[in-house]
């Protein structure tokens, strides 16, 4: 709190369980530097609402995604989506660049608004809606390779 942190940005990081004080500080840094983007508070609320999708639903997900079961523009942009960030980010977190990363992930916000006004993850058909928490499941991970941004909203 001295150095200007939020107890919530302290608390992103933690969830993640970071192995070293260094580690711990550039992620603190990284989410601290993302709350400043303007699709920040979005992509918060977002990650909130999948973490309680996946929690509530933990028997519903996909062990992969399947385009097969797609029935929405929507489900196919945010999947190209999630696919060309994992090539993007994954390595930024690897290398811990994860003020980048969390940048990247930044352009995800168009996608996945859209697929949320666009699709009901909970479909009728089993098929579908594992397949949508599938999807979920991608794009949580995705974030969580930095911090559990969920608990900004």
């Amino acid at each position: 709190e001295d150095a200007g942190v939020d107890v919530a940005v302290y608390q992103a990081v933690r969830a993640v369980r970071p192995m070293s004080p260094l580690d711990f500080d550039q992620r603190v840094q990284a989410v601290q530097a993302f709350r400043a983007l303007p699709q920040a508070q979005a992509l918060a609320a977002a990650n909130k609402r999948v973490s309680n999708l996946l929690g509530k639903n933990a028997a519903e997900h996909a062990v992969a995604v399947q385009a097969r079961y797609f029935d929405s523009p929507a489900e196919f942009t945010l999947y190209a989506a999630l696919q060309q960030a994992l090539q993007a980010v994954e390595p930024l977190a690897a290398s811990r660049q994860y003020t980048e990363a969390l940048t990247r992930l930044a352009s995800l916000n168009e996608p996945v608004d859209a697929f949320f006004t666009a699709v009901m993850v909970n479909a009728d058909e089993p098929e579908v809606r594992a397949n949508r928490y599938a999807l979920l499941v991608q794009l949580r991970n995705l974030f969580l390779g930095v911090a559990d941004i969920s608990v900004l909203d």
